[in-house]
């Protein structure tokens, strides 16, 4: 700690200026930029396909006529309006909600419409109990004949030369 100022120190004046610099772009354009934000006097034409019509073939039709159409180069003016057609995400936020809470109380619902009945159970636990199971398939002694008989038939396969 030699009391010298380091590139990596906190302590480091070297951009200052910088700083300042920033501070005096923010003054100067933040007052600038409801001026550059203000709506375009003439409104943008949209061209829009007529009901009936096949909506691919009058887009295909207005790109092309757009695209061989010179013009000055478009501005901030040409972005459309907001649509106001849409709700706000508030509205989305509550419509979630209350399709969650309908969700919750259905289940609620089907739980108790199916709860457990205590009759049921016990007929099927004592079913369980009294059923014998199914006779085996086969029996220890003609599973070994089988197998016995499998072996008596095979042959080995051919010496590779």
């Amino acid at each position: 700690m030699n009391g010298q100022v380091r590139n990596n120190s906190m302590t480091n004046r070297s951009l200052a200026p910088i700083k300042w610099l920033m501070g005096l772009t923010f003054c100067v354009f933040v007052p600038v930029a409801p001026a550059l934000a203000s709506p375009c006097e003439s409104p943008v034409a949209v061209i829009a396909p007529s009901h009936g019509v096949d909506r691919d073939a009058a887009i295909a039709e207005q790109a092309t006529a757009a695209s061989q159409m010179s013009g000055p180069y478009p501005d901030f003016c040409a972005i459309p309006a907001e649509p106001t057609d849409l709700r706000p995400a508030t509205a989305w936020g509550d419509a979630v909600r209350g399709l969650s809470q309908d969700g919750v109380g259905t289940v609620s619902e089907a739980q108790a419409a199916f709860s457990e009945n205590s009759s049921t159970a016990g007929f099927v636990d004592e079913a369980m109990r009294e059923a014998t199971p199914p006779p085996a398939l086969t029996t220890p002694s003609s599973t070994e004949a089988f197998a016995n008989d499998l072996r008596r038939r095979a042959t080995a396969p051919s010496r590779s030369r």
